[in-house]
């Protein structure tokens, strides 16, 4: 992203707005995408406005209070939740279950005797 000022050809932005028409060139090359040159303006004033908001969602009081550690380790959950239907082992779960993968009946197009 480019950090303020006019981004020359084409571009309107503000001073001081952090996303310019160039970052969003730039941004678009990282993701291959092609947007269309009268897309350009209004990617910049979206994505400026984004940020506005996350700023001001970081300026919340008590936002820093409780704070979530997604990476917890998972055995520190409450002892009275029942464990997970995904913590089940897949072999337990399938009808047929050899060397570590589903067998599955084969097609009748594979054996020749269909379409």
């Amino acid at each position: 992203m480019s950090q303020g000022g006019s981004s020359g050809k084409g571009g309107s932005d503000r001073r001081g707005d952090p996303v310019s028409v160039e970052g969003v060139r730039g941004m678009a090359d990282l993701a291959r995408i092609r947007p269309r040159e009268d897309e350009l303006e209004s990617l910049v004033r979206d994505l400026n406005r984004i940020l506005l908001h996350v700023a001001a969602l970081e300026e919340v009081e008590g936002a820093e209070e409780e704070e979530t550690d997604l990476l917890a380790d998972p055995t520190t959950r409450e002892p009275d939740l029942a464990p997970d239907g995904l913590s089940v082992p897949p072999s337990d779960l399938a009808p047929d279950w050899r060397d570590g993968f589903f067998v599955l009946p084969r097609l009748p197009s594979v054996e020749g005797g269909g379409e």
